[in-house]
């Protein structure tokens, strides 16, 4: 699972390396990876599900919520990206 994430990440590195601007350069760095394992830890998640879905402003509210909070030990970062595996509507 670690790979292909890697290889998600290396992708939109890729991507923004390859803007063509004489004036900016724009890299990625990934500076703290997370799968969450125990089910307790994707309830800001699992609370919004309904027949495989989620609204996804209210995903993104509460994936907000869940990476600010201090006790899940996100990092601070300009930049930050989520997969469920749900589809997003």
């Amino acid at each position: 699972m670690t790979i292909w994430y890697t290889y998600i990440a290396e992708a939109i590195n890729i991507r923004y390396r390859t803007i063509v601007d004489p004036d900016i350069a724009i890299g990625t760095v990934v500076t703290s990876f997370k799968i969450l394992t125990n089910e307790s830890d994707d309830d800001f998640i699992e609370d919004l599900i309904d027949s495989g879905s989620f609204d996804g402003i209210s995903g993104l509210n509460a994936f907000r919520s869940w990476y600010q909070d201090p006790a899940n030990g996100i990092p601070m970062a300009d930049h930050y990206m989520y997969f469920t595996g749900y589809v997003m509507v």
